[in-house]
């Protein structure tokens, strides 16, 4: 397997504003992946075109993106993908999980409120960009850049959550939980280790993080992205920040869907922790 000799990932979107006051921040999250011998990725596109005037300011040349990762179908990962598309000239090819365009949905009380995204598989075809739908557990998209999917769900038992749902198609129910098999990480081989690229972490943070450390054998050296840690108990977030502390040089950006109180938590507990804001660049040579 060929090895990267550097790797810059840059945080386009992310729900908090760094110190370059001219970016804008969203709920949503986008990673720009830059190796230093290959072309350029995007690990989701946050909520909607922000993506497009930060990396004006942080001179982040889109039009070089020859492949998107969505995370999920969630919009706030999903959504600058269309207005990205139209701003580019180049054609890059969009990855996605299994059910990726199965509609989303969260319950409010005795109602429904859509999560999806803002596109069809036929807008993807319009503007003449491949879409591959990912099956495999380990997928190797580029060189040292790996779609990891199917995660096993043996280690965090608080999944899945009841609060979001998709339409059951059994006749006997009408809404079923989110499965999320759709859901795909990331993990770039560097220098220092693997580099883990989450977007939610629906399937549970452990369970990812213990899918890459059986299908890998280097460690890992950081984990990027949100955590999904917003709505965990006390129990939940100490058997995490147990598990994070078995790896005690671990970087950890955090950011997104991790939350400021557990976000606090990890950083009392785990050295390696920095918080992942829009404008943040891990630069690894």
């Amino acid at each position: 397997m060929m090895s990267m000799n550097s790797i810059t990932i840059t945080t386009l979107v992310e729900n908090s504003p760094g110190d370059h006051r001219s970016l804008k921040a969203e709920h949503g999250i986008s990673f720009h992946i830059q190796p230093g011998n290959g072309p350029a990725l995007l690990f989701d596109t946050g909520q909607t075109g922000l993506l497009i005037s930060n990396a004006r300011y942080l001179s982040v040349d889109l039009e070089a993106v020859e492949q998107v990762v969505l995370s999920h179908g969630h919009y706030d990962h999903t959504g600058g993908l269309v207005p990205l598309l139209h701003h580019v000239k180049s054609r890059p090819s969009i990855h996605v999980g299994q059910g990726f365009f199965n509609p989303k949905y969260s319950v409010n009380g005795p109602g429904k409120n859509y999560l999806g995204m803002n596109f069809s598989k036929a807008d993807v075809y319009a503007v003449r960009c491949a879409l591959v739908e990912h099956r495999e557990d380990t997928t190797e998209i580029a060189p040292g850049i790996f779609l990891i999917t199917n995660f096993h769900r043996n280690l965090d038992p608080d999944w899945p959550n009841p609060r979001f749902v998709i339409p059951s198609t059994e006749k006997t129910e009408q809404w079923v939980t989110d499965p999320f098999t759709d859901e795909v990480s990331l993990v770039l081989r560097t220098p220092r280790g693997l580099v883990l690229l989450v977007g939610c972490s629906h399937p549970g943070i452990l369970n990812i993080m213990d899918t890459v450390r059986s299908r890998f054998k280097e460690p890992l050296y950081a984990v990027l992205g949100g955590t999904h840690l917003v709505e965990a108990d006390n129990q939940r977030l100490t058997r995490v920040l147990d598990y994070l502390e078995t790896m005690p040089d671990l970087v950890l950006g955090m950011s997104h869907c991790t939350g400021s109180a557990a976000m606090e938590k990890i950083k009392q507990r785990c050295p390696g922790y920095y918080h992942n804001f829009t404008g943040s660049s891990l630069i690894i040579d």
